[in-house]
């Protein structure tokens, strides 16, 4: 039995039990469904296949221009290949060092 002068739990702790109300409250919205509802945006690629006649018919040499942009350099026997960015590879003949001789791929 209780004494008449003691005093309850929430008589005693009134920011206690704000506390523990606050906390209620925030865990309950939490549960609320929200209604913002997003779009996303899907870029789709599809694959452009060609016969190894098509990609031979389409590659053409053309006359030596400057290197603007290159980017990597193979060798290849004799050869330097040369790509450059978004303009094409270059073809150097590098047999005599002295006079190379360039094409463009």
């Amino acid at each position: 039995m209780r004494k008449q002068n003691e005093a309850t739990p929430t008589r005693k702790n009134p920011i206690l039990l704000q506390l523990l109300a606050l906390m209620l409250l925030l865990t309950v919205q939490s549960c609320v469904k929200d209604s913002f509802k997003s779009t996303r945006y899907i870029t789709l690629y599809t694959p452009v296949t060609k016969t190894l006649a098509e990609v031979r018919s389409e590659a053409k040499l053309s006359l030596p221009i400057p290197l603007k942009n290159p980017s990597k350099i193979y060798v290849k026997g004799n050869y330097l290949l040369i790509s450059e960015t978004w303009k094409g590879i270059h073809v150097i003949d590098n047999t005599n060092p002295s006079s190379p001789k360039t094409w463009v791929l």
